[in-house]
């Protein structure tokens, strides 16, 4: 079976410039388009503080609360993305 756009979902990563605070929620627009990426990527180019990432809704089931814990930190790299796998930047 193919896995479609629709089996991935986005998440923002958001960085309020004043305080620091890092917010992190699912984009609900669906179904995900490669339109719909492309604009995150451009938005996400004029606006540093808004970081977007795409997962497979299988893996946000079962991990969901991992990859929030890991958005959450002040210093995400991209080791750790790798680490625990299954996200990616747009």
């Amino acid at each position: 079976m193919q896995m479609g756009m629709c089996d991935v979902i986005i998440l923002c990563r958001e960085i309020n410039m004043d305080t620091g605070q890092i917010a992190v929620y699912r984009i609900e627009k669906e179904p995900v388009t490669g339109e719909m990426i492309h604009c995150l990527k451009m938005r996400s180019r004029f606006n540093p503080e808004l970081q977007y990432f795409c997962v497979l809704k299988s893996r946000w089931i079962e991990e969901g609360a991992e990859y929030e814990q890991l958005l959450h930190h002040r210093n995400l790299t991209q080791r750790n993305l790798e680490a625990i796998g299954g996200i990616v930047r747009l």
